[in-house]
């Protein structure tokens, strides 16, 4: 092997990652427990730069506002928490850029900007992603991510009062959303706008095959660029 061939090997092997820059404002990841969601916005904000700060996640603040950090259940609150944390989601919407981008996760996240993108009060790009996956599978992961702590029975009890109560509540906040239910793939409001940009099923795939997705989906919309 001559010097300019090695030369070339080193090159290709300390080569720099891919840098890729938002041209989104927000990106929205909304899903039921255990679908994966805070593994990819994770996982997304270091690809694309954002910090930290930037990358919100409902669920972790509703859990620090109730004092319930380590809750798998329903949190018993007033719908005025609720109130609280959807006004705060809706303001940071509006309030990001495409220089300054956001990564919102949470479970009304998607539906909460539909709304303001059918009143029409986007000024820059929003993208929202609906994950899903099988109840067995979200059950098991919740039982992983407890360290199996709890037994998969508790789990699955606990998961579903909790998916029933917050339907209740989210019926008497959101007359429009259907059923109360923000998780129905190909879901539209009330008024007929379709809730979300993107379907993504987690069903037995890596953190890295649906990150990979995601990627390809803001690619193929203009939504990032190469830095």
């Amino acid at each position: 092997m001559n010097n300019k061939e090695l030369e070339l090997i080193q090159r290709e092997v300390i080569k720099s990652p891919e840098i890729w820059v938002p041209r989104f404002a927000v990106v929205t990841i909304s899903g039921p427990s255990g679908v994966g969601k805070t593994t990819i916005a994770h996982t997304l904000a270091e690809k694309y730069g954002i910090p930290d700060e930037r990358n919100i996640k409902a669920g972790q603040l509703l859990r620090k506002r109730t004092g319930e950090e380590n809750s798998v259940g329903y949190i018993e609150r007033p719908l005025t928490v609720d109130k609280e944390l959807d006004q705060m989601q809706l303001e940071r919407i509006l309030s990001a850029t495409v220089e300054d981008p956001i990564i919102l996760e949470g479970r009304l996240a998607g539906f909460l900007a539909e709304q303001l993108r059918a009143q029409k009060k986007l000024k820059f790009p929003v993208a929202t992603f609906l994950l899903t996956a099988n109840s067995d599978v979200r059950h098991r992961r919740i039982w992983e991510r407890l360290e199996r702590t709890k037994s998969l029975k508790e789990i699955k009890k606990l998961t579903q009062e909790r998916e029933m109560m917050d339907k209740e509540n989210w019926k008497g906040l959101y007359p429009n959303l259907p059923h109360g239910n923000p998780f129905i793939p190909g879901a539209k409001d009330r008024e007929g706008h379709e809730i979300y940009d993107f379907l993504i099923s987690t069903n037995h795939r890596t953190v890295e095959q649906v990150e990979e997705e995601m990627h390809r989906d803001l690619k193929d919309q203009g939504l990032i660029r190469k830095g």
